[in-house]
């Protein structure tokens, strides 16, 4: 005990680490990445995602975060350009991918579809020239996957010629519908992996001055992160070609081939420690799961439905104090109170869910398009009825401790572990949790208006999906979830309690969790 009179002690560095590592934690959560350039503190967000407060504690912070971040990259290998004269391995997110390919072949519900309404007088003969400097730059738009002497393998075109494929609107058509329609329909067509190019474009022209453009591409080749990375380039390419310049693009320094060359060898160096670290994790696991509406099937559908609930911006600012107070991030707290409702639920101490994380932990990804999305299964013991603040930290320090070990990627790991459980179930998890963050639908580029377009609703790639995204000063919860096994009653009802939950956390944190009523 300390002694009257006598000054606490406070250990600043580790206290400057737990700050640093809960700073590093909120910024991957919105998929803002940082990166030392000489003696600048270099970063990258989605519009949006950098509040004032993040860019105070960023300034704040600076000298300690390069200090972090050089401590963080420091013993591990840069990645290189790999030699182009054999067999190029798959990043283990691509093998994942592949092998469901070969499992079930066929399958659309791995596709991503983005679209775009453009507004203004759209040059057509630059928008194609800027598609064709943007597969130029980017070996992923020329990539495709094959079985090559028994192994699975990526072939690379040296060239590939997409032209822009442009459908004109009847003007009695229901606008509208006819986009929907169309879209579905590539939406739902599928992939060949073995030939490229694994993406379509499509030009949907409404009248001289409104055009839709829809981009499909195979989720083996790209990700939400690469979605904006294209976007972004082909209208700075556009910028320059409609006013009849040649763009000034430099060559990519490394390619997608590259890091996956680099990932392959690397996972030696952190598998061992990584890999020790996961196996104590999940011992003994058993998955939490939230009672079906109906029976499983043998294999998935991937059939799926889309719900969402605003939480309101009091309570968004009330679960924002009881972060600060815990020195937390709005996910964790997220994430700490679905634990509790699984928790309720199943009457289950021991939850794991699966966050995914944007994957690219390293500035020479920051441009690249490509499958980098990693999950993390989280799991927390909530046994011993804890406080709701204390279960936070809980998840807090899980959370802290699984993002200082996510270069060991999930597949490997699923690998290594797998329980052995049929096609139709996730490793370690029911739920996967992601964070999405919503930049403007709104923008304006090259003297045109571009709106982005809702995309599908109707995949589930996992039996339940929580998205958090923050539209103005209220958080909203989404839920993606398979129709093969819940009716939409369940979903509605599972959201409600779940913002339920939320208000009677903030209005008191201190309260055993078994107290809180659903």
């Amino acid at each position: 005990a300390r002694k009257r009179g006598e000054r606490a002690t406070v250990d600043i560095p580790a206290l400057i680490d737990d700050v640093l590592r809960v700073l590093q934690s909120d910024l991957q959560d919105k998929d803002i990445h940082l990166w030392v350039d000489g003696d600048k503190l270099r970063y990258r967000a989605p519009q949006g995602a950098l509040s004032e407060e993040l860019k105070s504690q960023l300034t704040r912070h600076k000298p300690e975060i390069i200090s972090f971040l050089h401590d963080g990259t420091r013993g591990i290998a840069t990645i290189a350009k790999a030699k182009r004269d054999g067999l190029m391995p798959l990043s283990s997110a691509e093998e994942g991918l592949w092998l469901l390919e070969q499992i079930n072949p066929g399958q659309s519900a791995w596709n991503m579809q983005s679209g775009l309404h453009i507004r203004g007088p759209l040059d057509i003969n630059a928008f194609q020239k800027s598609l064709d400097s943007l597969i130029e730059r980017h070996e992923t738009l020329r990539t495709s996957f094959r079985v090559v002497d028994g192994r699975s393998a990526r072939l690379i075109a040296p060239t590939l010629a997409v032209e822009l494929s442009i459908m004109t609107l009847e003007p009695q058509q229901d606008v509208n519908a006819a986009i929907h329609q169309i879209a579905a329909a590539d939406q739902n067509t599928p992939f060949n992996l073995a030939s490229a190019p694994l993406w379509r474009v499509k030009l949907l022209r409404v009248n001289d001055r409104e055009h839709v453009f829809l981009f499909t591409i195979h989720h083996i080749i790209s990700d939400s992160s690469s979605i904006r990375i294209l976007y972004r380039e082909i209208f700075d390419l556009y910028q320059s070609y409609s006013q009849g310049r040649t763009p000034a693009q430099s060559e990519a320094p490394i390619q997608y081939a590259d890091y996956a060359h680099w990932q392959r060898r690397a996972e030696h160096e952190v598998t061992a420690s990584h890999l020790a670290y996961w196996k104590d994790k999940l011992d003994h696991f058993s998955t939490s799961e939230i009672p079906s509406d109906r029976r499983r099937p043998e294999e998935r559908s991937y059939r799926g439905a889309k719900q969402r609930l605003a939480l309101g911006p009091t309570l968004t600012q009330a679960m924002r104090e009881v972060c600060s107070q815990e020195r937390a991030t709005m996910f964790m707290l997220m994430v700490a109170g679905f634990k509790l409702l699984l928790h309720r639920y199943t009457g289950n101490n021991d939850i794991i869910v699966g966050p995914a994380t944007a994957g690219r932990n390293r500035p020479e990804l920051e441009n690249l398009i490509g499958m980098f999305i990693n999950i993390l299964p989280l799991r927390t013991d909530l046994s011993g009825q804890p406080s709701f603040r204390a279960l936070l930290r809980r998840v807090r320090d899980v959370c802290l401790e699984a993002y200082q070990r996510q270069d060991l990627r999930f597949e490997p790991l699923v690998e290594e572990l797998y329980p052995g459980r049929g096609l139709s179930r996730n490793s370690f998890f029911q739920v996967l949790f992601d964070v999405v963050n919503l930049p403007s639908n709104r923008r304006e580029a090259a003297g045109l208006a571009l709106e982005t377009l809702p995309g599908p609703e109707d995949v589930a790639r996992y039996e339940i999906v929580i998205r958090t995204p923050q539209t103005g000063a209220s958080m909203e919860v989404w839920i993606d979830y398979s129709v093969d096994l819940f009716a939409p009653e369940r979903t509605t009802e599972l959201l409600e309690q779940y913002k339920y939950l939320l208000e009677q956390i903030v209005g008191n944190p201190d309260q055993e969790i078994d107290r809180y009523s659903l």
